[in-house]
C-alpha cells in the first residue's frame, strides 16, 4: 500500500489548502503545506493535522521539498515565495516554529520534537539528500546554518545535529561571487551536488562537483569539462540523477567541453561524455525536471521541440538510454496546461507535480499527476477530481512543489491467531495478534 504525501504551496496568508473542494483540515481557515493522500486519492486520515503550517500575515509561504529519513519525513520549508525562513509568528498544529526552515514530521503527521530544526539565516536552501547512514545533506546559497558559518552545504545526523567534521571551506563559488546550488543526490559513497558555480572549497568545479560524505571534500575522480551558455547568462544545471553508474544533468546550458549539447547531458563516473547517450540537437529550452530508472529518462521544463521535433505541446517526454524519444509515451502522456516542476519515480509509475491542469474524464485537475511510466497513460486508479483548487469559486490552484512516495507497511488482521512450531517445546502453538499488539 502507498501513501502519498505532498507538498504544497500557500499563496497568502488568507489562502488554505483546498483538494476536491474541500478545505484540510476540515473547518480550518489557516491551513497550508501538507497533505498525505492514499494509493485511490482519499485523505489519509490517520495523518492528524490539525492545523498544519500557518504562515504569518504579511508574506506567503511553501512545503519546498520532502525527503524520508529513518521514521519521519525531512522538509524544508519556508516563507516570502523564497523559501528564506519562517518568521516567530508561524506555526504547525499549533507549536510555534520558532524562525526555523528545516523541519521533520512523523508519519501520522505530528511534529517531530527530537528532530533538531534549522534555518539558513542567511539565504535559501535548495535540496536536500542523505547518505547510507542516514545522515542529511541540506544545500542552497546561504553561508549559516543555525548560527554556524556553514557555505553552501551542511552536513546534519539524522536527529538534525550539525556534523562539525565536515568542512565545506568557501563553499561554492562563481569566481570569486558565491554560487548556487540546485540540487543533489548521494550515489556509490558520494555527494553530488549541481547547480550555478564553477568552484567547490577554491578548486575547479564547473556546475558540477563529487564530495567525500565524510570529509567534505571534492573528490577527483569526477574530472568535468566546462559548460557553457549562448550569450552573457551564466550556465547552470538544475538537476541531476544517477542510475547504473551514469550521471544525468537538466538545466540550462548549450555546451559541454566546447561541444553543443542543448540543456541535457549524459556523463561517465569520470566525467567524460556517455556517447551512447545521442540527444543530437537536443532540448530547445531549459530543463527543470529530471527522473531516471529502469524505465527510462523524464524529463520536463520550458522546451517545445527534442532533435528539432516539436513535442506536439506535451510537457513531459521520455527518452531511452540511447537518446530516443519513446514515441508509446509522448503520444499517451495527457496534454498539460502549464508544465511541471518536479517528477518523481516510484518503480513503474511517474508522478508530476507543480503548478499546472489537465482534463481527464471531463474532469480538469491541477497541481498533482500519476502516469504508467512505460506507456505515459494517466494511472486512473488515483482519482485526484479536481485536484488542488477551490470549488467554491476560486481559481488559484495550489501548486505542489513536492512529492514523496511511501510503502506503507501491512498489519495483521486485528484478533487473528497465529500458528507457529516452537522448537524448545517441539509442538506448534497459537498466538493471538490481538487490537494491533502481538503479544509480549
Amino acid at each position: 500500500i502507498k501513501t502519498i504525501y505532498v507538498g504544497s504551496v500557500q499563496e497568502s496568508y488568507d489562502t488554505i489548502m483546498n483538494y476536491k473542494g474541500i478545505h484540510w483540515p476540515i473547518g480550518n481557515t489557516d491551513i497550508g503545506g501538507t497533505l498525505a493522500l492514499t494509493e485511490i486519492g482519499d485523505v489519509k486520515t490517520p495523518f492528524n493535522v490539525t492545523t498544519g503550517f500557518k504562515f504569518n500575515e504579511t508574506t506567503s509561504g511553501a512545503i519546498y521539498r520532502l525527503m524520508y529519513n529513518v521514521d519521519k519525513i525531512v522538509m524544508i520549508a519556508g516563507d516570502g515565495g523564497v523559501f528564506v525562513g519562517i518568521t516567530t509568528n508561524d506555526s504547525y498544529d499549533g507549536t510555534t516554529l520558532d524562525a526555523k526552515a528545516l523541519y521533520a514530521l512523523n508519519l501520522d503527521g505530528t511534529l517531530n520534537t527530537t528532530f533538531a530544526a534549522g534555518i539558513a539565516t542567511s539565504g535559501i536552501m535548495y535540496a536536500l539528500t542523505q547518505d547510507a547512514l542516514n545522515n542529511v545533506f541540506i544545500t542552497g546559497d546561504f553561508d549559516e546554518f543555525n548560527g554556524v558559518a556553514k557555505n553552501q552545504l551542511v552536513k546534519l545526523s539524522s536527529d538534525g545535529i550539525i556534523d562539525g567534521t565536515f568542512d565545506t571551506g568557501t563553499g561554492f563559488l562563481n569566481d570569486t561571487d558565491p554560487g548556487y546550488t540546485y540540487d543533489m543526490t548521494y550515489y556509490a559513497g558520494l555527494v553530488y551536488a549541481v547547480g550555478e558555480f564553477n568552484k567547490y572549497k577554491d578548486t575547479d568545479s564547473d556546475r558540477i562537483v563529487a564530495i567525500d560524505p565524510i570529509t567534505g571534500d571534492k573528490n577527483t575522480v569526477l574530472n568535468t569539462s566546462t559548460f557553457g551558455r549562448t550569450g552573457i547568462a551564466l550556465p547552470y544545471i538544475n538537476c541531476i540523477s544517477i542510475y547504473n553508474d551514469k550521471i544525468y544533468l537538466a538545466g540550462n546550458f548549450n555546451t559541454y567541453g566546447g561541444v553543443s549539447y542543448n540543456n541535457v547531458i549524459s556523463l561517465n563516473l569520470d566525467g567524460t561524455v556517455n556517447s551512447t547517450f545521442d540527444i543530437c540537437t537536443g532540448l530547445n529550452g531549459q530543463a527543470w525536471g529530471l527522473a531516471v530508472n529502469s524505465n527510462g529518462i523524464f524529463l520536463t521544463g520550458s522546451f517545445a521541440t527534442y532533435k528539432g521535433v516539436s513535442l506536439g505541446g506535451k510537457r513531459v517526454i521520455k527518452l531511452g538510454f540511447d537518446g530516443t524519444l519513446d514515441g508509446i509515451f509522448q503520444t499517451n502522456f495527457p496534454t498539460l496546461v502549464g508544465p511541471p516542476q518536479r517528477l518523481k519515480l516510484d518503480n513503474s509509475y511517474l508522478y508530476a507535480c507543480g503548478d499546472f491542469n489537465y482534463t481527464h474524464a471531463s474532469v480538469n485537475t491541477t497541481s498533482l499527476l500519476k502516469v504508467s511510466a512505460i506507456t505515459g497513460s494517466i494511472d486512473e486508479t488515483l482519482n485526484l477530481g479536481i485536484g488542488f483548487i477551490d470549488a467554491s469559486g476560486g481559481a488559484n490552484i495550489t501548486a505542489i512543489n513536492d512529492v514523496l512516495i511511501l510503502d506503507t507497511p501491512i498489519p495483521p488482521p486485528v484478533d487473528v491467531y497465529y500458528s507457529f512450531f516452537d522448537n524448545n517445546y517441539g509442538g506448534d502453538h497459537d498466538i493471538k495478534y490481538n487490537d494491533g499488539q502481538w503479544p509480549v
